[in-house]
């Protein structure tokens, strides 16, 4: 009897515990708009709950991939440059983040998207091969986001078969994990299974979503996210005017006049690599005359625009360009690069989708740090784009 009691209490104790830890989290989940929205984090971007509980009106995804790691420090990367204005940005992706990875998120938001708008800074680099690597692509996967896309009824029956499908395709390398994303989407499609299988599941489930909240939370503790700031009483708090977007072109022009000067106007950290791999004979030179067209990336692409148009969610494609002087050197010449220019245009255009095309800035001095990631031009031109995709209904005019 006494054992009895023992493990009654120490039940008793644990379920306190977790519904104590539960409450904690689930108050603070919710964090200052902008730090949250630019904040660049592991955490956050696998995260439903953390992207779910940010997304207010003012707040506009941006999916893409490295580039939006670069030049965080910078007074022109969209965290400063967006620091004192009304639009927030929610910066989603890193390294190996492509148009799957992305489309399995947006669709997992549901209706917590109110701006009903995203953006897309789509890089030729996710076109090469036979795009994502299934090993990328699991080293990204968020199975909470899978969860969510799969409870999502405003996604048509073909666009979630597709994701499902070329989810499986990519897992097949992560047994366990493919294991329970075809149980998730056996219970998703309604066929029956085992009461204790069932279960097991029903608990698996509950399990990831507290994870999810508290590993959420745990990481913007640890990175001092402040909490969600109160309007002031006229309620015009962070809204300045929008942004001197020649101001910062003149700006990124001068820093980048200042800096040690290559063939490539390159920054000069990103040069010396570089140069470095040159004289070791480890830069890869071959002609190439038709590359980046992968089907499969160009399928996710496609998959992405439909849970945009299946979601109500009006889309914009940056198409980012490469740095023309380094991809010359390389081998990959202007035509093949306008070939595939040429071919995402042509795409999008037959989707009815909205684009802002910056491959004319290839050549562009100052606007690469490396070969293909943004500068101070680059990224004042994408926010610039960023900024006005986000005025254009009218109603986030700022003075």
């Amino acid at each position: 009897m006494k054992k009895l009691m023992a493990f009654l209490l120490a039940l008793l104790l644990a379920a306190g515990s977790a519904a104590g830890i539960h409450g904690f989290c689930r108050g603070r989940v919710q964090r200052d708009s902008h730090t949250f929205a630019t904040w660049s984090s592991e955490k956050k971007f696998l995260s439903w709950q953390g992207l779910a509980a940010n997304l207010d009106a003012q707040v506009v995804p941006v999916f893409g991939s490295s580039e939006i790691q670069h030049g965080r420090n910078s007074r022109f990367h969209p965290a400063q440059v967006f620091a004192n204005t009304s639009f927030q940005p929610m910066l989603i992706g890193a390294g190996y983040y492509q148009s799957l990875n992305h489309a399995i998120t947006l669709a997992s938001l549901q209706d917590r998207v109110k701006s009903k708008k995203a953006v897309l800074l789509l890089s030729p680099q996710w076109f090469r091969g036979h795009g994502v690597k299934a090993e990328a692509f699991a080293s990204r996967f968020s199975e909470i986001q899978f969860l969510h896309m799969l409870e999502n009824s405003g996604i048509s029956r073909e666009t979630r078969e597709y994701l499902v499908e070329r989810t499986k395709t990519l897992l097949a390398k992560d047994p366990k994990t493919l294991a329970r994303v075809e149980q998730y989407t056996s219970e998703a499609s309604g066929r029956k299974t085992g009461v204790w299988k069932k279960a097991c599941m029903k608990i698996y489930k509950g399990f990831l979503q507290e994870k999810d909240l508290c590993q959420t939370v745990m990481a913007e503790e640890l990175e001092g996210i402040p909490p969600v700031k109160k309007q002031t009483s006229s309620g015009t708090e962070n809204t300045s005017r929008q942004p001197d977007w020649n101001a910062l072109w003149q700006a990124a022009q001068e820093q980048g006049e200042s800096q040690e000067q290559n063939p490539y106007y390159m920054e000069p950290a990103a040069w010396k690599k570089k140069e470095a791999l040159i004289q070791k004979g480890k830069v890869k030179r071959d002609t190439v005359t038709d590359g980046y067209k992968s089907r499969e990336e160009t399928e996710d692409l496609k998959a992405f625009l439909a849970v945009c148009r299946e979601m109500e969610i009006e889309p914009l494609v940056v198409i980012l360009p490469v740095n023309g002087y380094w991809y010359d050197y390389t081998g990959y010449g202007k035509e093949a690069r306008a070939k595939y220019y040429e071919r995402i245009r042509t795409l999008l255009e037959e989707e009815q989708v909205s684009y802002a095309d910056l491959s004319g800035e290839e050549y562009t001095k100052y606007f690469f740090e490396d070969g293909i990631h943004p500068s101070g031009k680059g990224w004042t031109r994408i926010n610039e784009i960023l900024y006005r995709f986000y005025q254009e209904d009218g109603t986030q005019a700022e003075g």
